[in-house]
């Protein structure tokens, strides 16, 4: 063995000590009990105890250090060159030539069973995550009801965090997907009609009473989770919050740049603000990211006709006529068309 190689193997013995002394002081004020046998231990470790057996072992792996390291070298490997080790032969263990990464790393699996394989009644982040996921489903079926007691239960049970507050929202407002922006991004969701006069009355869904109720789930505060500052800027736009909304949409490029729905409502806030300029840029952004995304073609279409640049405004209107389209905005469209076909003869 090289120099080299000796001092590599001292600096993962060191790592491995050190490891061990971390899981040492997180269960220093765990009570041990009695420690599990070493034939007991070595089923665990490659794998023989099922059922009942490895629950009570991995329970006991979570409250006691001395078996935690017991187990750790166990599931290392025995030699440099040997993958396994023969299964009846763990049952007598002799201390060998371990191979301190990979004592290492098994120290690293033993020690998470402290934190992740708690029941996951005990365990808020597992519960969080069986939450997230399970009401997550739910509305993505338009259950709403069954989504929404499953979320009240968690916060009744001190589960909570910034995507169940946004899932949430989500709820209140019925809306099958975790953000609103993929359902409700088109300017037509906010009043503003193909070929019609624009309404551009911000806010005038403010007293909506699920507006309101999506709006304190949401909160006031900054959030580090994207979905939240989605769904509130989304939120904040249909009670005329533009500046507000602006700041969450900002919040989310600041850390996400290639956010499309970002994108999306930065345009649908600087539309309302009659900032058609800054609102066609954006959009035009949005579509660099997903070229395909029939909100962002409609509402840059109506943005350009704001504009007076029809031909522009035109050729997009048309080449829309090739994508899925309910009827009846099919027709609107084709109207839209003649129109500005007649205008710019």
């Amino acid at each position: 063995m090289t120099n080299s190689n000796i001092h590599s193997d001292e600096r993962d013995v060191q790592l491995l000590k050190s490891l061990l002394q971390e899981v040492d002081d997180a269960a220093a004020s765990a009570s041990p009990g009695d420690h599990l046998d070493e034939e007991t231990l070595a089923l665990f470790s490659v794998g023989g105890l099922t059922g009942d057996e490895r629950d009570v072992t991995v329970h006991h792996l979570s409250q006691c250090a001395a078996c935690r390291k017991t187990a750790s070298l166990l599931l290392s490997i025995e030699e440099e060159e040997t993958a396994t080790v023969p299964f009846r032969s763990v049952s007598i263990w002799r201390p060998r030539a371990w191979i301190p990464v990979a004592a290492a790393a098994s120290v690293l699996i033993v020690a998470g069973l402290l934190f992740l394989m708690q029941p996951s009644g005990t365990n808020p982040v597992i519960a969080e995550q069986q939450t997230f996921d399970e009401a997550g489903r739910l509305l993505a079926q338009a259950d709403f009801g069954a989504a929404g007691r499953i979320l009240s239960e968690a916060t009744a049970g001190g589960i909570s965090s910034d995507r169940l507050h946004a899932l949430r929202s989500q709820v209140l407002r019925e809306i099958p997907g975790t953000t609103a922006l993929g359902s409700l991004g088109r300017l037509s969701d906010f009043g503003y009609e193909i070929g019609g006069v624009a309404i551009r009355d911000p806010g005038a869904q403010s007293t909506n009473q699920s507006i309101q109720a999506a709006r304190e789930a949401l909160g006031e505060e900054a959030s580090g989770d994207q979905t939240l500052l989605l769904n509130r800027g989304h939120v904040r736009l249909a009670m005329g919050e533009l500046e507000k909304a602006h700041g969450d949409f900002q919040a989310v490029l600041s850390t996400q740049p290639d956010e499309p729905l970002a994108w999306l409502g930065q345009g649908l806030a600087y539309y309302m603000q009659n900032d058609f300029a800054s609102a066609e840029d954006a959009f035009r952004q949005c579509l660099k990211l997903e070229p395909e995304n029939l909100a962002v073609r409609i509402n840059l279409a109506m943005t350009l006709g704001e504009q007076g640049k029809l031909s522009d405004a035109l050729e997009i209107w048309k080449s829309l006529l090739n994508a899925p389209l309910e009827e009846s905005e099919r027709r609107r469209i084709e109207r839209e068309i003649e129109e500005l076909e007649q205008h710019l003869k």
